[in-house]
């Protein structure tokens, strides 16, 4: 549930966009969000030629900046892609539930199963189990070898790779391998509704697994209903009651 008190309005300072694969990272200033967001926390970003706010996942943070991570889909992801260092962006943040939320942290290991850019959601929080002494185990799927790249695979102690082509790691869908060497440990998910699907299809203790919905938002703060998603109470707000879910309370 989002708290209206801890939500800030920044002009954050672009300090770095570097290229990563297909993606981009880019780096803000902040004095206010950088020190107030969480892990599965998420921003909205003022463009110049779109109507709407872009939402971005916290990617990871450090002292007065953040990041985040961008694939480009469409003209507001193409033209966040094209900033310069030195520019400045309306955003506000941080959004969401995060992590803390729910007890995914309760165990000795946590994995992490994400699709594509769903990447970004699980650096952030292999860092935070390292720096707990916990484990982290990344199951990345993705569609070609175009889109690896291996910047920040070093966070994670183990991680298994899938392309869809086949060109990197194993190739089929990322499910499949996780069915395989799924152990019990709770498990943080990304990507897209179809991969949560397949997910449910694995018949795991749906209580443990926590996942990350991503979905067009127009106002970010719960206002416009624009992102409801229909859970086994109702329409929830992915912006404002997530983006964080239980897999058992989504009806998909």
């Amino acid at each position: 549930m989002v708290s209206y008190d801890s939500i800030f309005e920044e002009e954050c300072e672009v300090l770095s966009n570097r290229r990563v694969g297909k993606y981009h990272e880019i780096t803000f200033s902040s004095k206010k969000i950088a020190k107030a967001i969480k892990v599965g926390q998420f921003v909205n970003i003022k463009l110049d030629r779109v109507f709407f706010r872009r939402p971005y996942t916290l990617l990871f943070k450090d002292n007065g900046k953040f990041s985040i991570l961008v694939k480009v889909v469409g003209r507001g992801s193409k033209e966040l892609s094209e900033v310069t260092e030195g520019k400045s962006l309306s955003i506000i943040g941080p959004l969401g539930n995060s992590v803390f939320d729910f007890d995914i942290t309760g165990g000795e290991s946590v994995s992490m199963v994400a699709g594509g850019v769903g990447i970004a959601n699980m650096v952030s929080l292999a860092m935070l189990l390292k720096s707990m002494n916990k484990k982290s185990r990344l199951f990345w799927g993705i569609k070609s070898k175009d889109e690896f790249f291996d910047d920040y695979l070093h966070f994670f102690d183990e991680v298994f790779i899938s392309s869809e082509d086949g060109g990197v790691g194993y190739k089929g869908f990322i499910t499949d391998v996780f069915r395989e060497k799924y152990g019990g440990e709770f498990v943080y998910s990304c990507g897209p509704l179809p991969m949560y699907k397949a997910m449910k299809e694995l018949r795991l203790s749906e209580e443990k697994v926590l996942v990350s919905l991503e979905t067009v938002m127009g106002c970010g703060i719960g206002v416009c209903y624009g992102c409801s998603t229909k859970t086994l109470e109702g329409y929830k707000l992915v912006c404002k009651d997530g983006p964080n879910f239980r897999l058992s309370e989504l009806v998909l």
